[in-house]
This record gives C-alpha cells, structure tokens and sequence, in this order.
C-alpha cells in the first residue's frame, strides 16, 4: 500500500513537472486542447488539492500517532517527508522556471530563429495557430485558451503593417512578434482563425 503511494506521488510530480516546465518541444495537441481551456485548469487545481489534502491527512495521522503512543508513526512520518519534500520540490522547481521570464516570452526565445513551419510550442496552456492566410495582422499566433473577452496573445506577424502597437496594450518581442490583449471585443479575423482551428478534442 505505501509503496503504491510513493508510485502514485512519483508519478504525478513528473506528470506535472513535465506539464509544467517549458521543454523545448511540441508536446501532443491533445495535451494543448485540454490545458488551453478552462477544464485544465481544474486539473491543476485537483492536482494541487491532492498534494494538499495528503499532507494534510498525514499531518493528522501523525498528531493522532503522537497524542496515542507519545512517538511518531515511523510510515506516516516516512511518507510525510516524502510527499511534503516532493510538493516543495515541484513548486520550487516551477518557480524557478518562472524566474527566467514569462511565458510569451520564452515562446519567443525558443522561435525566434526558426521558420514558422519550424516553431515549437513548450507550453501547454498555449495553442499555436496558423492565420497567415487569414490575416497579415497576426501570422501565426499563440493563445493561452478559448478566445473570450481580455484574452492575451502573442503573435508573429512580420507582414504587419503597422508595427507602432499604439493601437492595443501589449509590448514586442524583438522583430515582429507581439503580445497582444484582444481587449474588449476580439477580431473577426483573429476570431474565424481561432475557430478555424478549433480541436474536436476541445
């Protein structure tokens, strides 16, 4: 049974580690089609639930322990190290990662020598789409989920005319890349290449 937990934690932190920690490769679309929409994001959730609520059960396992026998459960004390040194690791770890800039950003400085029919997309919370036959405005775009209301974007667009940004909040990237807020109201072009390219996963 103890076994079965170290498994099942080991597991599930390099589930995570790999999910979360910006690879430079594309990762299956099926991964981008559930953690680019709202429905990933209660996986994260759960997933942090899980760690949360372990810790906490064995917590209580090893106060009962204490008040009952005067000593420690040696198991649950073994397993709460092993579980607790595995969260902080993971989350030291991410955010670590997340030192060495933000997500647009690292897209950016993976792709920004390569071909677009070369770029790769590290992260899953991200969709790359391909709209340079719809519109010179966004190239090939990378979404962090469904298009609603305020969604951020970064696009490679070098077709774009205007190049000033004075139009939307964002910044640049180098040569022709953008991070963009759709704003209020989206695009109808950036909005038929979205569903355009809508998975039937999601």
């Amino acid at each position: 049974m103890i076994r079965t937990v170290y498994i099942f934690y080991s597991l599930l932190g390099l589930c995570i580690l790999l999910l979360s920690i910006p690879l430079p490769f594309n990762k299956p679309k099926l991964l981008h089609d559930i953690f680019g929409s709202g429905f990933g994001e209660f996986i994260w959730i759960g997933a942090a639930m899980i760690f949360f609520l372990t810790i906490a059960g064995i917590l209580i396992w090893l106060i009962i322990g204490w008040i009952r026998k005067r000593r420690f459960d040696p198991v649950a004390l073994k397993l709460g190290l092993f579980v607790t040194g595995l969260s902080v690791t993971l989350i030291a770890l991410i955010a670590v990662t997340g030192r060495f800039g933000s997500a647009p950003e690292r897209i950016y400085l993976v792709n920004k020598d390569r071909h677009p029919e070369e770029f790769v997309n590290p992260y899953v919370k991200f969709q790359m789409i391909d709209c340079r036959d719809i519109s010179s405005e966004y190239g090939v775009v990378f979404i962090s989920r469904r298009l609603t209301i305020e969604t951020d974007y970064l696009a490679y667009a070098p077709e774009r005319i205007d190049k000033s940004m004075t139009y939307l909040p964002g910044r640049k990237f180098g040569d022709d890349w953008y991070l963009e807020n759709t704003g209020s109201q989206w695009d109808r072009d950036l909005f038929n290449c979205v569903a355009r390219n809508k998975s039937p996963n999601s």
